[in-house]
């Protein structure tokens, strides 16, 4: 949850960027990737699936934006 409303595409962007950075590099750390991502937003649900696995949380993030 974040203390403030969020009401432009920069600050969502920042936030995003910053949590993928720390689940890819976990995913990394355990010679992981990812073929799915599920970004939950009150009711909005946003679901990638990718058709190779991924752990870059640059085109994570450009995708999901």
């Amino acid at each position: 949850e974040l203390d403030y409303d969020i009401t432009t595409i920069e600050p969502l962007t920042f936030i995003l960027s910053r949590l993928l950075e720390q689940i890819c590099a976990r995913m990394r750390s355990r010679n992981l990737a990812t073929h799915e991502v599920r970004l939950a937003l009150g009711t909005n649900v946003r679901i990638l699936n990718l058709p190779l696995p991924v752990r870059n949380p640059r085109l994570l993030t450009r995708l999901l934006i």
